[in-house]
């Protein structure tokens, strides 16, 4: 069944593009170029989604329908010259994300959909937040911090499923080396204060001793 419906939706594909490629060598699509190739992206990505309404067991078809979508919007957004590039990329990829997330909502045994879910959103946020100006390291550590939540996430439902507790071994390291990158400006200034730290603790120690 799936492997039918999978070539009926390809050769559906198929005939669509090969329409709108020959419609626009004969120059009946060249005032919409963009939207024909829009169109088709999206009419693909419903075909998929169709195909996840009617049997949900074939979570599968999810992927490419929202991949499918976000390529859509995609071309779509790039039509704007108002919209940034950034938007439009992070669109595609929020989209596809929601596909993994909803199949982790709809059956929480396929745990594994949060890890591409939760990378896509991240990696779909850091050019957005790039563009606010920020510092190479303080994106770099926020990337590193996102990917840290994620997999802190993932532990969170390690409570319902022990075989999840060992989300926590990457999510410390994530976290650490992303606060570490973000922070490693101040460190440089402020780290003499653990040796006064240090000393300090030490004095305390002898003077504790004595009495």
């Amino acid at each position: 069944m799936k492997g039918s419906l999978t070539r009926t939706i390809l050769a559906l594909l198929l005939i669509l593009g090969g329409i709108l490629l020959l419609l626009q060598n004969l120059g009946f699509l060249s005032a919409w170029k963009s939207w024909s190739w829009t169109l088709l992206f999206g009419g693909g990505g419903l075909l998929f989604l169709a195909v996840y309404a009617s049997d949900r067991k074939q979570w599968w078809a999810l992927i490419p329908g929202a991949s499918l979508i976000g390529v859509g919007l995609l071309i779509f957004l790039n039509t704007m010259p108002a919209v940034p590039d950034e938007i439009g990329v992070a669109v595609m990829l929020l989209c596809i994300s929601l596909a993994f997330w909803i199949i982790f909502l709809s059956d929480r045994s396929q745990w594994w959909a949060l890890i591409p879910g939760g990378v896509l959103i991240v990696v779909a946020l850091i050019p957005l937040i790039e563009a606010r100006g920020l510092s190479g390291e303080m994106v770099g550590g926020l990337f590193f911090v996102g990917l840290g939540l994620v997999f802190s996430a993932l532990y969170l439902f390690s409570f319902g499923n022990p075989d999840l507790r060992w989300a926590k071994y990457p999510a410390i390291p994530l976290l650490l080396i992303g606060l570490l990158i973000m922070f490693a400006g101040q460190l440089l200034v402020w780290w003499p204060l653990l040796l006064i730290l240090g000393g300090l603790y030490l004095l305390l120690r002898m003077m504790v001793g004595r009495r």
